[in-house]
């Protein structure tokens, strides 16, 4: 079984990153933005264009 953040867990794993690591917020959000196209490329790939 896989395991999920709620929206609020989510949240406070990004304030971490940010605050106390020192990773750009514009860094997470290219990298969720391209973790989701993966994901959608995977299930559909007979409609994604690589």
């Amino acid at each position: 079984m896989r395991a999920y953040l709620t929206p609020a867990g989510q949240q406070s794993a990004d304030n971490h990153a940010i605050s106390t690591i020192g990773v750009a917020g514009a860094l997470l959000m290219e990298n969720a933005a391209s973790g989701s196209a993966h994901c959608i490329a995977m299930w559909m790939p007979d409609i994604c264009i690589a």
